[in-house]
């Protein structure tokens, strides 16, 4: 029998842990890195998101000025075809007993239509004021614009947008209503054919003109208008090329030949 001695190994194991410097926080090259960084990204996406909010703005205007200048166009086409049109607007409005006493017209107003309806007690004007007009109160209409005001004084109408009230008392038909504020204030020159008559009476004109052939050689009214509007904005929101200032300017125009019912 062979006798094998018990062998007791002991395994002793001691972890020693070296303490190694601190790695909290960042060193001054690295914040400046990540500032230098930081900024190039902020910078990079305030463009992005101003050339966005650019072109949402202007097509935002592109949409909107064309609906007003349409509606507006729409209301005078169908109130010229039951007028008799003056061809000396200023002449008629500023003799006018009822428009000087009712309709609160500024003395620096341009006129453009006056427009006259046997059913209506006075006649209906349409003039334009300057964005810098002193008479202009609206506070929506006082920020800094070189733009023209186009205004409407007449009869209200009613919620149909057809028939009018107070037909038969100009007192009650209140102030003159704003109708487009962005009318281009860049003088033009405008040809009118032979016999037919400039308005406004100038040789230059602005935003909104037209041409009135009168009924007879003498005649101070008409039956035939040729009617046009123009609208301009330039917006400082949608110019960032000051070597091309009007290159976000937007220009819409819109013309027709308006004939009236009234013999």
């Amino acid at each position: 029998m062979i006798l094998i001695p018990k062998i007791h190994v002991r395994y002793g194991f001691k972890l020693t842990f070296k303490k190694r410097p601190s790695t909290d926080g960042f060193t001054l090259a690295e914040l400046l890195v990540a500032s230098v960084l930081t900024l190039g990204v902020i910078t990079t996406c305030g463009i992005v998101f101003n050339q966005i909010l650019k072109e949402d703005i202007k097509s935002e205007l592109k949409s909107q000025i064309p609906s007003e200048l349409d509606r507006t166009f729409e209301l005078i086409e169908r109130e010229i075809s039951f007028s008799k049109v003056s061809a000396q607007p200023r002449t008629d409005a500023t003799t006018n007993p009822k428009i000087i006493n009712y309709g609160n017209i500024p003395s620096d107003a341009t006129y453009i239509l006056v427009l006259t309806q046997d059913d209506l007690a006075a006649p209906i004007v349409y003039f334009t004021l300057p964005r810098s007009s002193n008479s202009i109160t609206q506070p929506w209409l006082l920020s800094q614009g070189s733009n023209l005001v186009l205004y409407r004084w007449g009869p209200r109408l009613d919620e149909s947008g057809v028939q009018y009230d107070s037909m038969d008392d100009p007192s009650a038909w209140g102030a003159p209503t704003p109708m487009i504020d962005h009318l281009s204030a860049t003088p033009i020159t405008v040809s009118c054919p032979n016999t037919w008559k400039l308005i406004p009476n100038s040789g230059t004109t602005e935003g909104i003109n037209g041409c009135v052939k009168p009924t007879t050689a003498i005649a101070t009214t008409g039956q035939q208008v040729r009617l046009k509007l123009a609208s301009q904005v330039k917006s400082p929101r949608l110019t960032q090329n000051k070597n091309q200032p009007n290159e976000d300017e937007i220009i819409y125009k819109i013309e027709a030949e308006i004939y009236s019912k009234v013999k």
